[in-house]
């Protein structure tokens, strides 16, 4: 992982497993969440760690890495989920349908927010273009307006 990672030092970054999911920080050498520390991609179904500026996509088969470039299509999407306690930099996240998460977030009032970009393709007789994928940018807790 700390390969794979390498130019990703203190993004931030979520990981699929069969049974969590788990936001968190790559600190050079293993990925830091609240309970836990991962420094292999065994389990691992997916993985996302952005800065930003780029993004790496990692699944079982492959990967790849994403710069922005600023031809893409900004959007958000709004977490379920309400911070129901914040300590030593992280938030506690319960989505109201059983599930809890934490976010290395330290702020307690605010919608959850995950900041991407639609990634867009052209077909090539039509010219139509498509979103061909999604990249994320970052995820934050914002105030509510």
């Amino acid at each position: 992982m700390k390969e794979l990672l390498k130019d990703f030092v203190n993004a931030k970054v979520i990981i699929w497993t069969m049974d969590k999911i788990y936001f968190g920080i790559f600190d050079g050498v293993e990925v830091c969440s609240y309970d836990k520390k991962i420094s292999t991609l065994d389990g691992i179904l997916e993985l996302r760690a952005f800065d930003g500026v780029k993004e790496l996509y990692y699944w079982k088969e492959g990967s790849r890495v994403y710069e922005f470039k600023g031809d893409e299509i900004n959007s958000t999407t709004k977490m379920l989920g309400k911070v129901i306690k914040c300590e030593n930099g992280w938030s506690k996240v319960d989505d109201g349908r059983g599930g809890k998460f934490y976010l290395p977030l330290d702020k307690k009032d605010g919608e959850i927010i995950i900041e991407k970009c639609d990634i867009i393709g052209y077909h090539k007789k039509t010219h139509q273009a498509y979103i061909k994928g999604y990249a994320i940018k970052d995820y934050a807790i914002k105030e509510i307006r």
